[in-house]
């Protein structure tokens, strides 16, 4: 669990980007896995947006099955699901 106590424009000076939000719900405490969490992602970072701390395990036709939200460093590249995450998607989480 975590928070992140800093203001809009601190956050936004440090990363070089802004939030896509223009009124973000700052601070946040609390904050847990399944939880809607500030990020910036590796596909577009000069954007500050919200994204569900989680990974969505889902099916051929959809569905989500299941939600990932721990992982061990030592066996993560072993992981067929976390080993794709981390060669391909990465992101920022400021807290």
């Amino acid at each position: 669990r975590g928070a992140l106590v800093k203001k809009k424009e601190e956050i936004e000076d440090r990363f070089g980007a802004v939030f896509e939000d223009p009124e973000p719900k700052l601070p946040l405490y609390n904050i847990c896995p399944t939880t809607k969490v500030i990020v910036i992602l590796s596909e577009d970072p000069k954007k500050i947006q919200y994204c569900h701390w989680r990974i969505d395990i889902t099916t051929i036709d959809g569905i989500v099955k299941k939600n990932a939200i721990n992982a061990r460093a030592e066996n993560i590249l072993k992981i067929p699901l976390f080993k794709e995450c981390m060669e391909k998607t990465r992101c920022i989480m400021p807290c």
